[in-house]
């Protein structure tokens, strides 16, 4: 079982095993839950907490490769680039990959190389990798227009038929196209993420998965 099912699966059983909390609101803008408070502050300070964990998991990276540009550089080169980029697709038509919208010199500048005359170390890329996913899950969960539950983690598809990542072209974010609501009613639904989230969710499909390929091969990919 591969590190991305093993993950999910054990979030799954911590879903489905919850308790019922003891819920209180706490003015002006925090809750006591079962004693513990989460405010407004909480979850910026969380949110800075997984990006500043995602940075340092990119600087670990940098010891196996070499042209490890930054999230902003990146984000610039081709999300942000009004030439590198087409993101004047339909969305109803046969999708293609999100790669394939960026044109192959300016994804060519931006994906990494091995470090010559340094052994990779294929676990250490691949936990490395795997954790960048981490925190790139919680900064989708906290980021714009409320609260992403699991079964919208589990669908983030960048190519194919089912893709349902898609840029905005008019700020340059990514849109999530969902089915899944509280209600059930099946209707699809667009969540935009905020502009420093879709930056390193870009990167992690641009940059990061392209790094954990080279180290491990694209069988053991999912």
């Amino acid at each position: 079982m591969d590190l991305t099912n093993v993950m999910y699966h054990k979030l799954t059983v911590a879903y489905q095993n919850y308790t019922k909390f003891n819920v209180r609101v706490c003015k002006p803008d925090a809750l006591l839950i079962s004693g513990k408070k989460f405010s407004r502050s909480y979850i910026r300070e969380f949110y800075a907490n997984v990006k500043e964990r995602f940075e340092s998991n990119l600087s670990d990276l940098r010891q196996y490769f070499d042209k490890v540009l930054s999230v902003q550089a990146v984000a610039d080169a081709t999300l942000n680039s009004p030439t590198a980029i087409d993101v004047a697709e339909n969305r109803i038509k046969t999708k293609n990959s999100l790669l394939l919208l960026i044109n192959e010199t300016a994804l060519a500048n931006v994906v990494p190389d091995f470090k010559p005359n340094v052994t990779i170390d294929s676990q250490e890329v691949a936990r490395l990798v795997a954790d960048m996913g981490v925190c790139v899950m919680w900064m989708i969960y906290f980021s714009a227009t409320g609260p992403y539950r699991f079964p919208d983690m589990l669908i983030l598809k960048y190519a194919g038929n089912q893709r349902n990542l898609f840029v905005d072209p008019e700020s340059r974010c990514l849109d999530i196209i969902t089915e899944y609501s509280k209600n059930r009613e099946g209707n699809p639904m667009c969540k935009t993420l905020d502009k420093v989230t879709s930056d390193h969710l870009f990167y992690y499909i641009i940059v990061a998965r392209n790094m954990l390929k080279h180290a491990v091969g694209p069988s053991m990919l999912i």
